[in-house]
């Protein structure tokens, strides 16, 4: 399944930029294999970070993904203990915005990766890995953006029961589920304006820790809003759905990011079919109104109403 608008506001074909966590080979190891499929020279950028500049995409970075490890100067000690814990700390990949027509590309690499030893989730049971995808936004107006965090919020719990993530990354608080208030507000608001959903997903959610991290969007529209509202975090500004809830299951028999990909695109296909929406939207209020009710009795709902509406899940089977 394609995306439903595969091209941004200004015609340009959208882009996804991917960030890979495994474990199983080194960070400098890991880099070669960038260089092998995508071109350019490995350039060492600090002590456990690389960096490869593409001809054709722009630059990838690949590091030992720990803040001790990207500390500039490291003690002795420091590294004996970064080496002890290579199976519980990832080496991440994080490249560069690719246009959606050329992530067949990316691909290969996961085949280059794994052919060396690379190690997704599913190596360990304490190898919480996931995969990042940053999907470029259609547009930047409440329009373009309130529809796709409504479907989603709305949709998350048939998500998570579809295709559950793996227990090691469930019991780390990085990918959390929004909360009931949050879905809540945006199934009673179907149109929101970019100043209000900010003020919205601030009041309700202030948190990186989701499935579905909109601060980068939001920082974008209004920095300084979010800023106030989480002082302490680093959020990079940037026009992306920043779409954390997929695992990396590098070396898997059938595991693609172009699934992963055709799973995001049944979100914004169910963004962009109105009637189904305002379903899901109409449902969540009665199952809420309904004090019996848990969040597992919801996503048999939401399978009813896209079935109903005839929403192509095919992705997720």
């Amino acid at each position: 399944m394609g995306i439903p608008q595969p091209r941004n506001a200004k015609g340009d074909v959208r882009s996804i930029g991917v960030e890979l966590e495994f474990g199983g080979m080194t960070e400098r190891a890991a880099a070669d294999c960038v260089a092998g499929v995508f071109g350019g020279q490995v350039e060492k950028a600090g002590p456990h970070l690389f960096k490869i500049d593409t001809a054709e995409h722009g630059a990838f970075e690949v590091e030992l993904d720990s803040a001790f490890a990207k500390q500039d100067d490291l003690s002795d000690l420091t590294e004996t203990a970064l080496d002890l814990s290579r199976g519980l700390i990832p080496v991440e990949i994080v490249a560069p915005p690719i246009p959606i027509t050329a992530l067949t590309a990316l691909d290969t690499l996961c085949e280059a990766l794994a052919a060396k030893g690379a190690e997704g989730t599913g190596g360990g049971v304490l190898q919480g890995f996931g995969m990042h995808l940053n999907v470029e936004v259609h547009g930047m107006t409440g329009d373009d953006i309130t529809p796709i965090l409504r479907a989603f919020a709305l949709i998350e719990d048939w998500v998570r029961g579809i295709d559950p993530i793996d227990p090691s990354r469930r019991a780390l608080p990085f990918v959390d589920p929004f909360p009931r208030s949050l879905v809540d507000a945006l199934a009673k608001t179907p149109s929101l304006t970019l100043d209000d959903l900010t003020a919205l997903y601030l009041t309700h959610d202030p948190s990186r820790n989701r499935a579905l991290d909109m601060l980068p969007i939001l920082a974008l529209h209004d920095e300084d809003q979010v800023r106030a509202a989480m002082p302490e975090e680093k959020i990079a500004a940037r026009p992306t759905y920043h779409y954390r809830l997929p695992d990396c299951r590098i070396g898997e028999p059938g595991w693609t990011i172009a699934g992963e990909v055709a799973k995001w695109a049944v979100i914004e296909t169910v963004a962009g079919n109105g009637p189904a929406l305002d379903a899901l939207a109409k449902g969540w209020t009665a199952h809420r109104d309904a004090l019996t009710t848990i969040r597992p009795d919801w996503a048999k709902d939401v399978q009813t109403i896209l079935d109903d509406h005839d929403i192509n899940t095919g992705a997720f089977q």
